[in-house]
């Protein structure tokens, strides 16, 4: 009887483990394929911050996992059956033989997976110290930053991971045919900074690479350094960076009225933290747009109000908020349908492409195309300097295959400050915090804020000064001065 019930308990614990080891396996192709998610330093962040109004389109893909899982355990029962029948070899010898078996593929999944989301690479960097971000950082609370005499509003626009890299080769692009035609007509009519002569854009940087990094590095001018310990998930989270002065502390102490929109969840990824960390108090998301019965609440699985809609209400906010002329304001929103795995498209937008994903940045493109030509003609445009940009790479890594640099799309429109030399620059996100205040007037002492360089100036960005790879190097590794300093 014992005999019996001791291999009753190693079948289980084979299954058991088999089935871990074929789920964190798939779990794992999953992540590398569609999410770009790759990266440990991302995966820390989002276990240590808010879930809360995750797209149900990326839960559902992961719960699909189980299944496939649960289909190879089954197929590899009935194969071990057979065998065993077959060559009559004892069911508790078989048992055994597979629980060992297992156990040597969960050793193999999770060094996989651990490869995969490039844990060493991280452990390797936090072994080594850099000063490289104490010697670089220019603190915003200590530099002389001087608002111009005539203040100008300030519209800045993230698109969900939009890339210039989306054109078509002919303007800069990696496509045959342009996904992004009215963003391109946008960036060639206005101004736009270019890692090239033709469109192009921002170039990645570890640490940025999801949407609160995306939002994080350009306000704040660093990128997300995640440690290994967290505090307690709340408004004092240290995701907030509540002692550093960003973006929008500046436009809040020079009078600025400010506001923050996106059709999703605030709070997913520490994004509503961070804001009211630094005085944006005027936030609303899909919870708004519930409470107010405007859409259904089965809705919030889908990240929430699509793109068509949210413009919609973005136009009457503006309308309603550019009626104050005796204030400044800094209107601020995100857009979210061309989120991967699938994006999303609404029923005014066509089906040109084979894939749903570049269907879904195609009718993205055209709504923000309708968005600034209705934009342009309203009388509050001539005081006002809008930003269009991408707020990271997009993170399918099956949607975009050719060779080439990726870069993050952005636009410069009716900005205050002009500059012949946009072209042919090396940057990254982090740039952009001194930029957006020098595109509305502001003078920055030294031309740099944060990590970020003033791409109106003369002065030499970190990745001009010192390259892409030892920038990225650097800023992986762990830095004192970061934690202390800057996430306390």
């Amino acid at each position: 009887m014992k005999k019996k019930t001791s291999t009753y308990y190693i079948f289980i614990a084979f299954l058991i483990i088999l089935f871990l080891s074929c789920a964190l396996f798939f779990v794992t192709n999953l992540l590398s394929e569609f999410y770009n998610t790759n990266s440990f330093e991302a995966i820390l962040f989002h276990i240590q911050t808010s879930v809360s109004g995750t797209d149900w389109a990326v839960i559902s893909t992961y719960i699909k996992c189980i299944p496939n899982a649960v289909l190879v355990v089954v197929g590899t029962c009935i194969v071990l059956i057979f065998f065993s029948k077959k060559y009559n070899i004892s069911i508790r010898k078989t048992s055994l033989s597979a629980l060992g078996a297992s156990i040597i593929l969960f050793i193999f999944s999770v060094h996989h997976t651990l490869t995969s989301i490039n844990f060493y690479e991280y452990a390797d960097n936090r072994l080594d110290t850099s000063n490289f971000v104490e010697e670089h950082y220019a603190d915003p609370g200590k530099v002389n930053i001087t608002p111009p005499e005539k203040k100008q509003n300030l519209i800045l626009v993230y698109l969900e991971s939009i890339e210039a890299s989306f054109s078509s080769k002919e303007v800069g692009g990696l496509f045959d045919k342009n996904l992004i035609p009215n963003l391109t007509r946008i960036a060639q009519d206005n101004l736009y900074f270019s890692n090239e002569e033709n469109l192009g854009g921002a170039l990645r940087l570890n640490g940025t690479g999801w949407t609160s990094a995306g939002l994080i590095s350009t306000t704040c001018g660093i990128n997300i350094q995640s440690p290994l310990s967290s505090t307690h998930i709340d408004k004092f989270h240290h995701y907030a960076y509540p002692h550093v002065k960003t973006l929008f502390d500046i436009l809040q102490q020079t009078s600025y009225r400010e506001r923050f929109v996106m059709g999703g969840n605030a709070d997913f990824g520490g994004i509503r933290p961070y804001l009211e960390s630094h005085g944006c108090i005027s936030i609303r998301d899909v919870n708004d747009w519930i409470s107010e019965k405007k859409i259904r609440r089965k809705e919030r699985k889908r990240w929430g109000v699509t793109d068509k809609d949210l413009l919609e209400y973005v136009k009457q906010d503006l309308l309603q908020t550019a009626q104050d002329t005796s204030t400044p304001f800094f209107y601020c929103f995100m857009t979210v349908d061309s989120h991967t795995p699938q994006g999303r498209i609404t029923e005014d937008c066509g089906c040109p492409f084979d894939t749903p994903y570049a269907n879904s940045i195609e009718c993205a493109d055209m709504h923000m195309g309708d968005f600034y030509t209705w934009l342009i003609k309203q009388d509050f445009f001539k005081h006002t300097t809008i930003v269009i940009m991408g707020d990271h790479l997009t993170m399918n890594n099956q949607f975009i295959t050719q060779e080439g640099d990726r870069t993050i799309y952005n636009v410069f429109i009716n900005s205050v400050k002009k500059t012949d030399k946009a072209k042919n620059r090396q940057f990254n996100q982090l740039d952009y915090f001194p930029t957006l205040l020098s595109s509305i007037g502001f003078s920055v002492e030294g031309n740099r804020l944060g990590l970020g360089t003033d791409l109106f100036s003369e002065t030499p960005t970190l990745y001009e000064a010192y390259g892409y790879a030892h920038i990225n190097s650097e800023l992986s590794k762990y830095s004192k001065f970061y934690n202390q300093e800057l996430l306390k």
